[in-house]
């Protein structure tokens, strides 16, 4: 039994991009600000004040 674990492991990468959460908001937050990154769109009416339509994700 240990060996055969022993080698499961010899065949187990790690792979690690420290920054990618950091570089991942940038880049989402640019799509966001074109409007393409939307789940919904809330639509405000109001009697006193002009409809708004605000994009939400």
């Amino acid at each position: 039994m240990g060996d055969s674990v022993c080698e499961e492991l010899e065949d187990l990468v790690h792979f690690s991009v420290p920054d990618l959460p950091a570089r991942g908001y940038v880049v989402m937050e640019e799509i966001r600000r074109q409007g393409k990154l939307c789940d919904v769109t809330l639509k405000v009416r109001s009697e006193t004040l002009c409809s708004q339509s605000v994009p939400v994700h």
